[in-house]
């Protein structure tokens, strides 16, 4: 398995993650929930402090010739952003660890709640960091999807949580039929 990590805690959770990304490839109507910057998703150690204690993907899931195509490796360290939003969940409640981000839009983000998700639709604007993780430390309150409505040069994306990969693409199988 590739990756950082030897110990059979992290050889599990990279397993966990990769096996996740692969069902992915077999939902083709899961296209339109893929944004231009491709979909990434990550998962933690139980007591994650930092990037490193989350895998993701070195590069993304995209759209190629019609499905959703896993382009990169699952290694410890492989999606900041999303690791960052995991890092701050994790503090506040240790068995969310797991994030996916998505195709942001209004009628995504009205699908989830009507799967009924609790929503919360953050400011359009930019950040230093990540808006998720960066609006997690801030109000210290959880919500099961972050809806970004983007800002002058980044793009409308959808963050949801979970407590782990598997329980994320249900999510993305239910919300991809209602889309």
């Amino acid at each position: 398995m590739p990756g950082i990590g030897t110990n059979s805690e992290g050889e599990g959770i990279l397993e966990t993650l990769s096996h996740s990304l692969t069902r992915l490839e077999t939902y083709t109507e899961m296209v339109d929930l893929i944004p231009q910057v491709g979909i990434n998703m990550v998962y933690s150690k139980p007591s994650a402090k930092g990037v490193l204690d989350v895998a993701g993907l070195s590069g993304r899931v995209i759209e190629s010739m019609g499905a959703p195509k896993v382009c990169g490796e699952v290694v410890f360290g492989g999606s900041q952003h999303l690791a960052l939003v995991v890092v701050e969940l994790v503090k506040l409640e240790p068995g969310l660890r797991a994030a996916v981000n998505i195709k942001g839009r209004r009628h995504v983000a009205e699908a989830l709640e009507g799967m009924g998700l609790d929503v919360v639709v953050l400011p359009p604007a930019r950040s230093e960091g990540c808006a998720v993780a960066d609006y997690i430390k801030e109000k210290r309150k959880i919500h099961d999807a972050y809806y970004h409505p983007g800002a002058f040069g980044i793009e409308p994306t959808t963050t949801i949580v979970a407590q782990d990969p598997d329980a994320l693409v249900e999510t993305l199988i239910e919300l991809s039929r209602l889309v």
